[in-house]
């Protein structure tokens, strides 16, 4: 019996679904759509679960407020909005900065991100249009709520560390039109990013996303490099020293590392050993692990969520048994925990 040769390939018969505007896939589009309709206007109820939905989702919503320069910075949404707005509040009063339905009126243009200046004069913030999340990076003067000078493409996730003077920022951002190869670079305002500064990134794995942190007095320089949600590597620079060159914090294929620079420590808060984290300090003229001495032991009962530095103090927020606990600590002091007057005992305005 003669074998008849197997076809090498085949035509696939929705390929023309991969181009959105091909005539054909805007019919299909439209009977798939009107098919779900038929379906879900026939479900009981639903026209009063629309209506409470609507109530709900209505009420807006608040981001997580930024602190510089006594102004505190907060992306919001206001009832009946269709985008988040940038605002900053001033003493008891709140001015919106930016609203990029001004920009758009259509409601596709959204704030991904913004990183105030240490002094509260300046705001970077990125916008993306149709949920592409592939940011724009514009500048923004606080007094006049006006932006200004040059925009930065391709910093999708951006993450930003500005200068104390307030005069350039290092900052992370992609090859135009590419979501892999992230770098970090060092932007002076007033100058074409095409001439921003190369500092971290050549030769790394493209897949890895990167971060840099400046202590407050602008001596060190702290980049984090991630490896998915697991893992990450820090490196350090003294940006005061005679070659500002990186050194290695930290290198590990197993757990994370959060690196926080103050002025003449490194703390560094990490599961290393421990599920529920614990916290080191270091110093960062000798920052690499053998240095470390543990400043806070894991807790069994309770995990390290988040550490930040504030007036000479460590701020923790553990969570235990689903709850957030606010607890400090002197730099050279004993752990304390949070107690507000009205509040309780741990209970924050986180």
């Amino acid at each position: 019996m003669r074998k008849e040769a197997m076809p090498t390939t085949s035509a696939d018969p929705l390929e023309f679904l991969e181009d959105g505007t091909d005539p054909r896939t805007v019919a299909w589009t439209g009977e798939q759509n009107a098919r779900t309709r038929a379906a879900l206007d026939a479900v009981p109820g639903r026209d009063a679960l629309r209506a409470r939905l609507s109530v709900l989702l209505g009420g807006g919503t608040i981001g997580c407020p930024e602190s510089a320069g006594g102004r505190a910075f907060y992306v919001a949404r206001r009832p009946g909005r269709q985008q988040a707005a940038l605002f900053v509040r001033e003493g008891d009063a709140d001015r919106m900065l930016f609203d990029p339905l001004t920009l758009d009126p259509s409601g596709l243009t959204a704030i991904d991100w913004f990183y105030p200046s240490p002094n509260g004069a300046l705001v970077v913030f990125g916008l993306s249009t149709n949920g592409d999340e592939r940011s724009t990076l514009y500048l923004l003067d606080v007094m006049r709520g006006q932006t200004f000078g040059e925009t930065i493409p391709d910093t999708r996730h951006c993450a930003v560390a500005w200068l104390p003077d307030e005069h350039a920022f290092y900052y992370t951002r992609f090859p135009s039109g590419s979501d892999y190869d992230q770098r970090i670079y060092l932007h002076t305002l007033g100058t074409p990013y095409s001439n921003d500064l190369l500092v971290f990134g050549e030769g790394r794995e493209k897949e890895e996303y990167m971060a840099p942190r400046l202590s407050s007095n602008g001596r060190w320089l702290l980049v984090s490099v991630f490896r998915g949600w697991i893992s990450n590597d820090v490196y350090l620079a003294d940006l005061h020293g005679v070659d500002s060159y990186f050194v290695t914090v930290i290198e590990s294929p197993d757990a994370l590392y959060d690196a926080v620079a103050g002025d003449d420590r490194l703390f560094v808060r990490t599961n290393e050993g421990a599920p529920n984290f614990r916290v080191f300090e270091a110093d960062p003229l000798e920052p690499r692990r053998s240095s470390w001495n543990e400043l806070v032991a894991e807790r069994r009962d309770a995990k390290i969520e988040a550490f930040a530095l504030a007036r000479g103090v460590l701020v923790f927020e553990y969570l235990r048994n689903v709850l957030s606990e606010i607890w400090w600590r002197p730099f050279d002091g004993e752990l304390r925990r949070f107690e507000h007057p009205s509040l309780g005992p741990g209970v924050a305005a986180l």
